[in-house]
């Protein structure tokens, strides 16, 4: 099993989009049984597959009770469901009450959570893919701690290429801790060749040893994401061959460097 972080400790970069659409993927087309846990309360990668509210009990904020700190779930399958469209991709909901996960009232331990209830309940998925919030808390400090890997989803523009050294930091600082934690990728998304700008800190970002791929922007992507579909459907393949094509690219490098980091290991 393989767990893989979608992370920034930024909002407004697309990472969502990313994992919710990598999840899909690493199902639909690679054949890999795939976990997609939503760990943002704000819960915009359940809005793919619910409509309308998750229930605590069946949620990802079921790990953080607020009402019982020092209860530890290691083995609960209850927060998860089947895809529908997509037999070999699972889902674990998100919802509001997630936030108690930030607040104090919880032991020291709480920063690995999300790690005792993957360890004890996702043995049999080849995948997890975790959507991380866009803050540098409690909960991403747990989506780090359980996770082999972590991609950097960003864009081209000064806020947004300035988080990255300092997420970088909080993950070097995690590595202390998670000494299995690497950084597979950054994905450059929503770049605007039209844009001086983001010419400019896209150059900067591909001549880096992480860069792994571009998503330009996209109106089909918009609509998409609206419509709640996802980019390696077959109903979207013809009609958008320029961002699937992208899209893919990143996705092979993606795994391609997960299979160089599973050689080094091995010979180590």
């Amino acid at each position: 099993m393989k767990t893989i972080a979608f992370s920034m400790g930024k909002g407004g970069v697309g990472k969502t989009t990313l994992a919710v659409n990598f999840a899909w993927y690493l199902a639909a087309k690679k054949g890999g049984k795939t976990l997609l846990i939503d760990w943002d309360p704000q819960a915009s990668a359940t809005s793919f597959f619910v409509s309308g509210n998750v229930p605590y009990e069946r949620s990802v904020a079921k790990l953080f009770d607020a009402g019982n700190p020092l209860r530890v779930l290691r083995n609960d399958s209850s927060i998860m469901f089947q895809a529908d469209g997509n037999e070999r991709l699972y889902v674990a909901p998100s919802q509001v009450a997630l936030t108690a996960g930030e607040r104090g009232t919880f032991e020291l331990e709480a920063t690995r959570r999300l790690k005792y209830w993957i360890d004890g309940t996702c043995g049999n998925f080849d995948y997890v893919i975790i959507d991380c919030p866009p803050s540098l808390g409690r909960l991403t400090l747990n989506a780090l701690m359980a996770s082999d890997y972590v991609v950097i989803p960003t864009t081209p523009e000064p806020m947004s290429f300035d988080a990255i050294p300092i997420f970088i930091q909080l993950i070097s600082e995690i590595q202390n801790l998670n000494t299995q934690l690497a950084v597979l990728g950054i994905i450059l998304n929503r770049m605007s060749e039209n844009e001086s700008a983001h010419r400019y800190y896209a150059q900067i970002i591909r001549e880096q040893e992480l860069y792994a791929g571009t998503l330009h922007k996209s109106a089909a992507l918009v609509t998409m994401s609206h419509d709640k579909g996802f980019i390696c459907d077959d109903v979207n393949r013809k009609a958008n061959r320029k961002l699937l094509g992208e899209f893919e690219v990143a996705a092979e490098g993606l795994l391609k460097r997960i299979r160089d980091f599973d050689t080094v290991k091995a010979a180590s």
